[in-house]
């Protein structure tokens, strides 16, 4: 039977015995090992596995005596709450030595390394199409040739002001570099020491209190001159339309425009919209979205009524031609912009978004009860009801729904004057 090998102690490490040949391990008892070669080189190892592969990795840390036990300790302290929060210190050392290889070092390199190794993993799919568009762009360009460890907060600063008064996309581009910062700390990746991005203040959010939505009044001037539009076939058809599911169904304006026909169950009084997992937007904790489904009243169906065929509901090029995709939140903002403002006079301006608030805002004045008004808008509640309460309430979100519908229906027959 082989003899039981001791944890190592400081101080019996220069007693250990040399192997004849290749190498022999001597554990600490706290995950580290000393690895002894029979030429009596000394090398502190350690393995752990990767959170999100599942992958083993063992990992040299130093030499002996270069590196001594504590300090050997501390290291490994410091790597294992790195691999908690996701990190593969090993993977990381050998992307940088690729990276090396290729004379890459720059910020640029440091970005796309982070959008092909990290951001597939880590991200949601829309997160990731967000921050590519932000940290590829032209605005960034000039900042992407710089080396990653010599960027500085003043060249933040003056990449952060290219956005003029686009105050949204700034706090937006500021929070995908940070991430990218954020990222290549923990194992110094190409040299990084500090983020920068810290030091410039991300540009202040709007207030919950100034966000925009609509009063009653408001619907019924924009449900009659969205009908008006509509009717006139030389002006776009399909915006109307998105517009109206978003106010009756408060899912996000993304969500519509990207809705296709094999996800919907429609019959002639109503309908359900199901929406499969990592469709949505994913929240902080999950690492794919849930499924999510929808109940459609009368009036959201009729309005799907006019429109017929397979792929997305709101194509991009037409309902022949499904080969561009479908329609976007920008196209739909550019109608609201151009086509609908001009026509309703004072009226404040308001973006696709503000119809997911209004519709929340006019569930709670028809006393829907708010845990099914969050389930209406897919929201998840981290409160301690949320946590044990795991019923979908079908049958309360689909009443409340319809009674939401009934609503708009009658507002949009009312007459406004124009």
């Amino acid at each position: 039977m082989p003899k039981k090998i001791e944890p190592l102690q400081a101080a019996g490490i220069e007693n250990l015995p040399i192997p004849e040949k290749g190498f022999r391990d001597y554990p600490d008892g706290k995950g580290l090992r000393l690895r002894v070669w029979h030429s009596e080189t000394m090398t502190w190892m350690w393995r752990y596995t990767v959170r999100n592969t599942g992958t083993s990795r063992l990992m040299k840390l130093g030499d002996y005596p270069d590196l001594g036990l504590a300090d050997a300790r501390r290291k490994v302290e410091r790597l294992r709450i790195e691999v908690l929060d996701g990190a593969d210190p090993l993977g990381s050392q050998r992307t940088n030595r690729e990276i090396a290889k290729t004379g890459g070092h720059t910020l640029g390199d440091l970005i796309d390394t982070y959008l092909a190794e990290y951001a597939p993993v880590e991200l949601a799919p829309r997160s990731i199409k967000e921050y590519r568009r932000y940290l590829t762009d032209d605005r960034i360009k000039h900042l992407r040739a710089v080396p990653a460890k010599e960027v500085t907060a003043f060249q933040i600063g003056q990449w952060m002001n290219r956005y003029g008064q686009k105050k949204t996309a700034a706090r937006r581009a500021h929070s995908a570099l940070s991430a990218v910062f954020t990222w290549a700390l923990p194992t110094r990746r190409l040299e990084v020491e500090s983020n920068p991005v810290r030091m410039i203040p991300r540009p202040r959010q709007e207030r919950a209190f100034d966000k925009r939505w609509l009063t009653e009044d408001e619907i019924r001037q924009v449900l009659k001159e969205s009908s008006y539009l509509k009717r006139d076939l030389e002006i776009h058809t399909w915006a109307p339309d998105a517009l109206f599911i978003i106010l009756a169904t408060g899912q996000r304006p993304g969500e519509v425009v990207e809705m296709r026909w094999e996800h919907l169950t429609l019959n002639d009084k109503d309908g359900k919209w199901s929406m499969p997992a990592d469709a949505r937007k994913r929240v902080r904790g999950q690492k794919v979205s849930p499924p999510h489904d929808v109940p459609l009243s009368a009036s959201v169906v009729e309005r799907l009524g006019w429109h017929h065929g397979s792929g997305y509901v709101f194509p991009r090029v037409s309902l022949t031609d499904l080969s561009n995709g479908h329609k976007t939140t920008t196209d739909l903002n550019k109608w609201i912009r151009n086509r609908l403002m001009p026509r309703l006079g004072d009226m404040k301006r308001f973006t696709p978004h503000d119809l997911r608030r209004t519709c929340r805002t006019h569930l709670g004045k028809l006393d829907v009860p708010q845990h099914i008004a969050k389930k209406i808008l897919g929201h998840v509640d981290p409160s301690v009801d949320g946590v044990y309460d795991r019923g979908e309430y079908w049958p309360q979100r689909t009443e409340a729904l319809n009674r939401w519908g009934a609503c708009l229906a009658e507002w949009s027959k009312s007459d406004v004057r124009r």
